[in-house]
């Protein structure tokens, strides 16, 4: 996950419980349902393409700068 920042192709790098093969844990149906209806209404608020907006994994990168 910290490649893609290092490299400087991105400056947030977001995790995803659902682009893995084997799932790890058992999510609740309902709680995937809520998931699945939020992350449909950040991508179509914002334009991204995001598969999982209730993730936990993120790395963002440090910019210190002089105010």
């Amino acid at each position: 996950m910290i490649a893609p920042i290092v490299e400087g192709y991105a400056d947030v790098v977001y995790g995803s419980r659902f682009l893995v093969r084997k799932a790890s844990r058992v999510l609740y149906f309902y709680h995937y349902l809520g998931n699945k209806a939020l992350t449909f209404l950040s991508n179509l608020c914002t334009n991204i393409n995001m598969t999982d907006v209730e993730t936990v994994t993120r790395r963002f990168a440090a910019r210190l700068s002089a105010i």
